[in-house]
């Protein structure tokens, strides 16, 4: 993930973005990175286009935990959140908070569709005291 560009697109919407990652779990990882890529920068994408609104301080973190064969991505946002009653409708085609002419609502099904074809792996929505937190588990190697 280009980072920096990024951190430039956040800082100049005055969005704070902090990467948490070892080393030594970047090297073990043995995982298409373009796909990783796509997923992180689409929900970098979404949580500017639906997340802050008239949030103080916005930020966003990404963390990368080892989990025995598994990669944790904690993708994590302090945005207005989403309706946890029914949370995993996020994730259906289509589906957006915003009316249908400014935006298609497949974001996030473009994330779970990466994750879970591609990847191999899971995503799934956290319980946060504010804002969204996405959970990616990844297997370390396919």
């Amino acid at each position: 993930m280009n980072s920096k560009r990024w951190q430039t697109i956040l800082e100049n919407q005055g969005i704070n973005l902090d990467i948490d990652y070892s080393e030594y779990l970047q090297k073990e990882l043995s995982i298409p990175a373009g796909g990783i890529i796509d997923a992180l920068e689409r929900l970098i994408e979404n949580s500017i286009e639906h997340a802050f609104g008239n949030i103080k301080s916005p930020s966003i973190k990404i963390s990368l935990i080892n989990k025995d064969n598994i990669v944790l991505i904690k993708f994590s946002d302090n945005g207005v959140g989403v309706d946890l009653e029914n949370p995993n409708h996020i994730f259906i085609p289509y589906y957006s908070t915003k009316p249908r002419n400014l935006t298609v609502g497949l974001g996030l099904s473009s994330v779970k569709s990466i994750v879970v074809n591609q990847l191999k792996g899971d995503v799934y929505i956290s319980q946060s005291e504010t804002g969204l937190t996405i959970n990616i588990e990844l297997p370390k190697a396919l």
